[in-house]
């Protein structure tokens, strides 16, 4: 399988290298275009020059810089060898992924699969909730089959653990992590990725921007944040171990306004159209995808870059089919509901639902934390590059309308209150598995990106919704979808 995703690595850049550009229609981006480390690989460097990288796979990848519009990239030099076997590999592979589509009512073929992981190497993180919530209040510990029963601060997951190493760096005991401790100032993702290239900090060269999951492992749900002023703002980051700044308000930016990138472009179109790149704001607690360039002066946008090293295994999936309607996660030791039952509910419905679920001989599934249903997104999956959810084809997910008419995958709620706005205790975390939407430039947009965290009210009159709310207008549902978990002994 490894091979398998090599190979289909190289030919997207080869496919780009030489037959687009024939056809007319080679556009860099996203979608078509080769991925980010073969332009980072010939920074600096000159047409013809030689330079290398290494695949998400793990693999060093060797070529020569050429130019697609006055900007240099890796061109491979040549395929993997033992092409032939290999490409009949890959057909099997792809023939076997269309088939999972076809299941899931969407026949595409994928075109990048996401590389798979190894057993026990993606631990995660808790979410450090230790209170409980109502659907406005703090309520004390309730007792099973009592109302919020299942909600996050019931079950205790793996803890976060860190120490400062005195150097610059934190490491996370729980992933394996190392992390720059302080993120220096904002710069734009093409600087972040040659600050990584280029550091030795605390003596180590193998410095990298995370994915998108190794970032969200510094999550803390313990943060909150309350509005514009944000004097009681919390950030949603262990402070005592990270240096995490808040918006520069003199500046004129928001107190929210110190988001950080990670690695991970989003696949599908983001708000304005263009490249858009996911990151995470430990000031407000979400992720979403970020554009590239200001939608109005074009100019490349600036955030903060936390590098990390070590683990590289981490944020990989190793997904198993059970048979019974199960899915096993070997890489984080979660088994998952593989089919939604298309029903929209209500936070606190949503709790008894997965409490009182008995799949597969087991009786002790629960509703996922904010962490745990992030670590199924397949960031290479979205509707408009693979026609399909933001997940493995091995899920099956459920399909509705959205108010825009155009299909739409739910969202799906999580265990986790999120502190957000003037009312701390009435939201809740979602993730967009589908389009996360926002009525903006005069309609219903894709304004976050498929694999986006945000929170939904918890309750609410139905004849209410969906609302619309926030400076990119993002679409408030509160009758989210619900895929159960639970933990494999």
């Amino acid at each position: 399988m490894e091979k398998v995703q090599i190979l289909v690595f190289i030919m997207n850049v080869l496919l780009y290298s030489f037959v687009l550009p024939a056809l007319g229609e080679a556009r860099p981006g996203p979608q078509n275009g080769p991925p980010p480390e073969a332009y980072t690989a010939c920074e600096g460097k000159k047409r013809g020059d030689t330079a290398e990288f290494t695949s998400p796979f793990g693999h060093v990848i060797t070529g020569t810089c050429v130019a697609e519009r006055r900007r240099l990239f890796l061109r491979p030099d040549s395929p993997p060898e033992r092409g032939g076997e290999l490409r009949r590999e890959a057909r099997q592979d792809v023939r076997r992924g269309s088939r999972r589509d076809e299941r899931q009512g969407q026949g595409q073929v994928v075109v990048t699969p996401s590389p798979q992981g190894k057993p026990g190497k993606y631990p995660v993180v808790d979410t450090g909730v230790k209170t409980f919530y109502g659907s406005r209040s703090i309520i004390s510990a309730p007792k099973r089959g009592q109302r919020f029963y299942g909600q996050d601060a019931q079950y205790k997951g793996k803890q976060p653990a860190y120490r400062d190493n005195r150097d610059g760096t934190v490491t996370d005991e729980v992933t394996g992590l190392m992390w720059e401790k302080d993120m220096g100032k904002k710069m734009t993702w093409a600087q972040g990725m040659v600050k990584a290239r280029k550091s030795t900090l605390a003596g180590y060269t193998d410095w990298r921007v995370p994915t998108i999951k190794e970032l969200y492992s510094l999550i803390l749900f313990t943060g909150r944040h309350g509005g514009r002023r944000g004097e009681d703002t919390v950030p949603y980051i262990n402070t005592r171990y990270f240096k995490q700044p808040l918006g520069n308000r003199s500046a004129g930016e928001r107190i929210i306004d110190a988001q950080t990138w990670s690695a991970t472009r989003y696949t599908g179109r983001g708000m304005v159209g263009g490249a858009s790149i996911f990151g995470v704001n430990f000031i407000d607690g979400r992720i979403k995808a970020y554009p590239e360039r200001h939608p109005r002066s074009g100019e490349e946008k600036k955030l903060y870059v936390r590098l990390v090293r070590g683990n590289k295994e981490y944020g990989k999936n190793l997904f198993q089919d059970n048979g019974d309607g199960t899915i096993s996660d070997l890489a984080t030791g979660l088994m998952w509901q593989q089919t939604d039952d298309g029903k929209a509910r209500d936070w606190e419905d949503s709790l008894s639902y997965a409490e009182g679920l008995r799949l597969a001989g087991y009786t002790d599934w629960r509703l996922p934390n904010a962490k745990e249903l992030q670590s199924i997104v397949d960031y290479n999956r979205s509707p408009v590059a693979t026609s399909s959810p933001a997940i493995d084809p091995l899920f099956q997910t459920s399909r509705i309308s959205a108010p825009d008419g155009q299909l739409q995958y739910p969202y799906f709620w999580t265990s986790t209150n999120h502190q957000g706005g003037r009312r701390y205790y009435e939201q809740a975390v979602y993730i967009a598995f589908g389009r996360a939407l926002g009525d903006m430039h005069g309609g219903i947009i894709d304004v976050h990106g498929a694999g986006a965290q945000r929170s939904d009210p918890k309750t609410g009159a139905p004849d209410d919704y969906p609302s619309y709310f926030g400076p990119q207008g993002d679409m408030r549902v509160v009758f989210n979808y619900v895929r159960c978990v639970r933990d494999i002994q």
